[in-house]
């Protein structure tokens, strides 16, 4: 069966931090750490391919076509504090507000109430792709024909990249897969 081709992805899917933040838990438990850039395109990954096997968007959030990729906004502004460096703690509310060093001012973890199948799709793209440095899954990104490079040398950089395209793109590798 054919899966219909204008679906309304508008307000499904969830908050990108808490991606992030299953990505550094899984990160942790394999005596791993992860970098901002890592943490864009990990998220970035699980979405494409959850809109693609599952035709429902994992995050909600737009993503944009930056100069090194695909970045959300609101993570990479939580994740501003580490810079290049390795992420040492989950994200929480307030990372991104002035003075969100101060742990007190932090506010609560991000998390989000992944059903199974969520679960599921990020433990088997954690499982392909941890071992992907930053520039690698950078790289994977920027190859032509990308939704990152239709998008940004169209339109330039932050410019959004829409799901349809994120998940075109996907659907692509999975039949070249078979």
């Amino acid at each position: 069966m054919m899966e219909p081709r204008n679906v309304n992805f508008k307000n499904q899917g969830y908050d990108t931090r808490a991606i992030a933040n299953y990505f550094l838990y899984l990160a942790k438990n394999s005596g791993r750490q992860l970098t901002n850039m890592q943490l864009q395109k990990l998220p970035y990954i699980a979405h494409g391919w959850s809109l693609a096997l599952r035709n429902i968007p994992l995050i909600r959030d737009p993503v944009e076509a930056w100069r090194y990729g695909p970045v959300y906004p609101n993570l990479y502004s939580s994740l501003a504090m580490y810079g290049s460096g390795s992420v040492m703690e989950s994200i929480r509310e307030n990372d991104s507000s002035p003075g969100a060093w101060a742990l007190d001012k932090r506010g609560d973890e991000v998390q989000a109430n992944l059903t199974q199948d969520d679960i599921n799709l990020i433990n088997a793209v954690w499982n392909n792709y941890q071992d992907f440095n930053a520039f690698q899954l950078s790289a994977l990104t920027h190859q032509p024909d990308t939704p990152w490079s239709k998008i940004h040398n169209k339109f330039g950089d932050r410019s959004t990249i829409p799901n349809e395209l994120i998940k075109d793109h996907y659907n692509n590798l999975l039949e070249n897969r078979k």
